[in-house]
């Protein structure tokens, strides 16, 4: 820790929880906008390597994804909020659009060249 941040205030139980909440919300609101748009019939007729994982794993795994993204997110948020970590938490923002938008690129306009572009940029 460093002295810069033995300064900041340390925010209420309450306000610390619905923090957590909120995190949570949001990595799970963009969780929900990409399962919006489902694999399909075209992702099913694709040629996958033999290493392609089986796709019962993809749900508990982006599930376990989200949640330590939000708590990731809460952990630098309640060191002195947006106005402290204007940096950490809008890169934070940035990187879950472009996770968010994966989804929509690959699955709903099924174009892997756009889906590798987003992936890129994250």
């Amino acid at each position: 820790m460093t002295a810069s941040n033995a300064a900041l205030p340390s925010p209420s139980r309450s306000r610390r929880i619905f923090g957590l909440v909120g995190w949570l919300t949001l990595c799970f609101a963009a969780a929900a906008f990409g399962g919006f748009f489902l694999p399909g019939e075209w992702y099913a007729q694709l040629q996958k390597p033999a290493w392609n994982p089986p796709s019962w794993i993809f749900g508990p795994a982006w599930t376990a994804l989200y949640i330590m993204m939000a708590i990731a997110a809460w952990l630098v948020w309640q060191r002195g909020g947006f106005a402290a970590q204007r940096l950490a938490l809008g890169l934070f923002l940035l990187q879950l659009l472009f996770n968010a938008a994966w989804s929509p690129l690959f699955f709903g306009l099924q174009n892997p060249a756009l889906a590798f572009v987003d992936i890129v940029l994250l």
